[in-house]
């Protein structure tokens, strides 16, 4: 009886040992996504990367490796379809996991991106060669 209740005990700690490790993997790509990429938070999403294979089992070590294979500043040359496909499995296989599978029938058509936070105001700034505040100031006025 204590066994099953230290396997049971074991089981819960190594789920959300996991699970802390998916978010912060998750936080640390996030974190590398447009312009906010500093030489620190690449450095962060690596070592995120590098504990999931303390945590992971194969399959998402499988598709945290082609994800990985893709965004590479090595690798080819990048194709949106393919970076968003390797997403798409790699976030797939952390949600099997993380989820004991429950939901996986239902997000078979389910594909994963990432979101950036918009361009900063020196860039947005570049591109129109006006003053952003000028542009979002004037966008009401008649």
């Amino acid at each position: 009886h204590v066994t099953s209740q230290l396997r049971v005990s074991w089981t819960l700690i190594s789920k959300s040992l996991k699970l802390k490790h998916y978010q912060e993997y998750i936080a640390a790509l996030s974190a590398t996504v447009g312009a906010r990429a500093t030489p620190e938070i690449r450095a962060r999403y690596a070592d995120a990367g590098n504990k999931l294979s303390l945590v992971a089992p194969p399959d998402v070590l499988r598709a945290l490796y082609a994800f990985q294979d893709e965004i590479s500043l090595k690798g080819p040359a990048k194709d949106h379809s393919r970076h968003d496909a390797r997403l798409t499995d790699l976030m797939r296989a952390m949600r099997a996991d993380a989820q004991a599978g429950l939901l996986v029938s239902k997000e078979s058509d389910l594909n994963f991106r990432l979101f950036a936070s918009g361009p900063s105001v020196e860039s947005a700034e570049a591109l129109d060669n006006k003053p952003l505040q000028q542009t979002v100031g004037s966008a009401g006025r008649s």
